[in-house]
């Protein structure tokens, strides 16, 4: 059963290439930002939530 499980990491690096303005807690921002556009290219359920 779990041999056909696959794990990876990944990281990025981002910079912007105006100055822009964060909320106190930028992780949070970013972390939405990026789930918002993962969504958008992966989730093969349209209007799905999760």
């Amino acid at each position: 059963m779990w041999e056909d499980l696959k794990i990876a990491q990944y990281s990025f690096t981002c910079r912007a290439k105006e100055k822009i303005r964060l909320p106190p807690y930028k992780g949070s921002a970013l972390r939405g930002g990026f789930g918002h556009a993962f969504r958008q290219v992966a989730c093969v359920v349209k209007g799905g939530s999760g």
